[in-house]
């Protein structure tokens, strides 16, 4: 059957199987899936094998052209628990997250991709953590699985603090601890019902930089985030994955999707309030992403015509004054670097670069120190 939902140009290309009971489930998992067939049956499994029982799935479908949608529809045979929504079209990450969290019933809502898998404890974990410490934002550590099956910690998983309250979540967040993926976290569903106008108006395809447009204004309204030490997420390292592919087509999709993130999050930071309050931080953020696609544009020649497109495109997403600005204190960096390299021997860079980067580490660490109480 298809669900009516209220008007909203993100759902009205999804067709929609209800296979579940009608009671509200605690957790609402929404698997995200576009032409993952080789990997899904081990999402799903890893899912059914989950130790916390009352949990829904909604996977979105997401136009896939192989059969992703064959697999889904033949699990949710298997497990009521599992219903599936398919999209018309291929509407990208960012849609998709919000078609599955507009579709979800669950208290706490986590938004797992398709071709990872999670441990048997994952929900059990995150639950218990959600209500032992009152929390609405739970994230756990992951593992990075190599194609030969080798393990590793996701770094940037690694950073957050071990709690994190009101206004400083989002500073948190900014300031690059918390990291604002979505995949490692479970959070309460009120906290996207509170940002959901603010995403709901944004239908538009986007697999770059999606998370942090989704995650960001949910952190804006948390009250209590705690990081669980636990690496219960496997996250499968794929050389053709949307964000790890390089090639030309996807270097022009990384500026203008990119691009397009950061002006719907300038709004976004308008209507939460906090432009002001974190005008440094989200300029630095800025800054960052425009120094990215740079280093992305130095792969190309200076003649190369892909090298101009690029460079086309970032002045078009972030103004030419910014792309300006920031080349001219990359060539003064570059300067810089190379008067060092003129004036000291490489051990001794190396031994003023591994001094500065202990410092860093030792004022990172004493300022997460004073948020490391539950």
């Amino acid at each position: 059957m298809t669900e009516n939902l209220p008007a909203r140009s993100l759902t009205q290309e999804s067709s929609y199987r209800e296979s579940a009971p009608a009671s509200r489930p605690c957790v609402s998992v929404v698997v995200l899936a576009y032409n993952i067939a080789p990997y899904l049956e081990a999402c799903l499994n890893s899912l059914r094998r989950q130790s916390f029982e009352d949990f829904e799935v909604l996977l979105v479908n997401d136009g896939s052209t192989d059969e992703t949608g064959e697999i889904a529809r033949r699990a949710s045979l298997l497990d009521p628990r599992l219903r599936v929504v398919d999209n018309a079209r291929n509407r990208g990450t960012f849609v998709s997250r919000c078609i599955g969290a507009e579709r979800s019933r669950g208290n706490y809502l986590c938004l797992i991709d398709g071709d990872d898998w999670v441990a048997p404890s994952f929900l059990q974990e995150m639950v218990v953590a959600a209500r032992q410490f009152n929390a609405d934002v739970v994230e756990c550590s992951a593992y990075g699985i190599h194609p030969d099956g080798r393990a590793c910690m996701v770094s940037r998983a690694e950073t957050s603090p071990r709690t994190a309250t009101q206004r400083d979540i989002l500073r948190r967040a900014l300031d690059r601890d918390i990291w604002p993926i979505a995949w490692n976290k479970m959070f309460e569903r009120r906290l996207y019902l509170q940002a959901a106008p603010m995403l709901r108006v944004i239908d538009e395809h986007l697999i770059v930089a999606d998370d942090k447009l989704f995650m960001l204004p949910i952190l804006g309204f948390a009250r209590r985030f705690v990081h669980l030490d636990r690496a219960l997420y496997r996250y499968r390292l794929r050389a053709d994955s949307s964000t790890r592919l390089r090639n030309e087509a996807s270097d022009l999709r990384h500026i203008t999707h990119s691009s397009r993130v950061d002006a719907h999050l300038q709004d976004i930071f308008a209507l939460l309030g906090v432009a002001e309050e974190h005008a440094a931080r989200i300029a630095r953020n800025r800054a960052d992403e425009i120094m990215l696609a740079l280093r992305i544009m130095d792969r190309y020649p200076e003649v190369d015509p892909t090298r101009r497109q690029l460079e086309r495109q970032l002045r078009a997403g972030y103004g030419s004054s910014a792309v300006d600005a920031l080349q001219q204190r990359r060539q003064r960096a570059l300067g810089v670097l190379g008067w060092l390299l003129r004036r000291y021997s490489f051990p001794t860079l190396a031994r003023m670069t591994w001094r500065s980067a202990k410092r860093m580490a030792e004022i990172r660490l004493h300022r997460s120190s004073r948020h490391t109480s539950i």
